[in-house]
């Protein structure tokens, strides 16, 4: 999850018909990509038990895991990469309300983005700090512009994909508790969201949920970074490819 500034989330959509305006999308645009959200589920999703994180966990270490990836996956933004992991505000916060898992806000008060996140030493925990150091990513390399939530969303996504890359590439038994808990949180992404999405879209003035941006953003993640270069993905970080420009370059 992440939250903009308040300035940024005065622009974001307050119903369904603002929400699909301010993506370029259409009722059955958004309709065909929920169908394949729903194709891809019941190829994808397999019920398997979560499985313990091989050996000790701890925040920083899985902090540099999620850095060690995205550099891996974008070896030419090194730079910009370790600039945001070094501005990143990282703040542990079990417990907190504001953040029951984790949660970022764009900005900490100094340009740079705040990361919120609790911890319990599981696979889940370094699933959600990828998603969160993906979200601080795209901000800083966007320059802080305002970005629409499914956009937002296909970067953290990304962030969670590239993490599966690195760890089946070295490490194959930290792998395989992580692609549990991704395929657990498929159920949610492509289930219950997708249906609430679906179930909104007969009601045009239903009021926004932010969790319609997941099954759209789960998608074209999956499908951005099984068919497009490192460079044309990063186009979603820096702002300069809409939702519009990347579902036509994959074919939706």
């Amino acid at each position: 999850m992440i939250v903009v500034d308040e300035n940024f989330d005065r622009k974001t959509s307050n119903n369904l018909g603002e929400w699909l305006d301010l993506h370029g999308l259409s009722e059955p645009r958004c309709c065909a990509l929920l169908r394949a959200v729903e194709d891809d589920a019941m190829d994808n999703l397999s019920f398997s038990p979560t499985a313990n994180w091989p050996g000790p966990l701890d925040p920083n270490g899985a902090w540099q895991r999620a850095l060690a990836a995205m550099l891996d996956y974008f070896p030419e933004r090194a730079d910009s990469i370790s600039r945001a992991y070094t501005g990143t505000h990282k703040v542990r916060a079990a417990g907190d309300i504001r953040a029951p898992r984790a949660m970022t806000v764009a900005d900490g008060g100094d340009g740079f983005p705040t990361v919120y996140f609790s911890f319990d030493g599981g696979a889940a925990s370094q699933m959600a700090i990828a998603h969160e150091f993906a979200h601080a990513l795209q901000f800083i390399a966007s320059g802080g512009i305002f970005t629409p939530p499914v956009t937002r969303e296909i970067c953290a996504f990304v962030g969670e994909a590239a993490l599966l890359q690195y760890l089946e590439t070295f490490s194959h038994s930290e792998y395989t508790a992580a692609v549990l808990v991704w395929r657990r949180d498929e159920y949610v992404y492509c289930h219950h969201y997708a249906a609430a999405l679906k179930l909104a879209l007969h009601e045009p003035m239903a009021k926004y949920n932010y969790e319609w941006n997941y099954p759209i953003a789960r998608l074209l993640a999956r499908e951005a970074k099984k068919n497009l270069s490192p460079d044309e993905v990063w186009w979603l970080f820096e702002g300069k490819e809409d939702l519009d420009g990347l579902m036509t370059a994959l074919g939706y």
